[in-house]
């Protein structure tokens, strides 16, 4: 966390990943990634300052070997599906993509039912 001086002279924690874009127009404006903007006393150089130093701190204290994304479960991000076409026997629609999963699923577990009903008969 990096401390920054809004306008009103209060004192405030920011994350640095969580800032999207700074401007500083005339006041330096932090917009944050879920879209709320802060407006602070310190100028753009000293934010880029800040925020260097707040990673160079991070990286040499080496927390960050020790998180990454080998530990834990990966992220479970479906790909967007835009840039296939229907030529290619793609899903035109997030809806479709859903169904076809949902079928696959059903056809899947119908698989095992029937090849456990054929162990149970032999």
């Amino acid at each position: 966390m990096i401390k920054l001086t809004r306008l009103n002279h209060h004192v405030v924690a920011i994350n640095p990943d969580h800032i999207s874009w700074v401007d500083a127009t005339p006041d330096t404006t932090l917009c944050l990634i879920g879209g709320e903007k802060i407006l602070v006393r310190e100028t753009l150089s000293e934010l880029i300052a800040l925020v260097v130093a707040f990673r160079r701190q991070v990286h040499a204290t080496g927390d960050c070997e020790s998180i990454g994304p080998r530990d834990g479960d990966p992220p479970r991000v479906t790909p967007p599906l835009s840039h296939l076409s229907q030529r290619d026997g793609a899903p035109s629609s997030a809806r479709e993509a859903r169904e076809l999963r949902h079928e696959s699923v059903l056809e899947g577990a119908e698989s095992i039912a029937h090849s456990t009903r054929e162990g149970a008969r032999g």
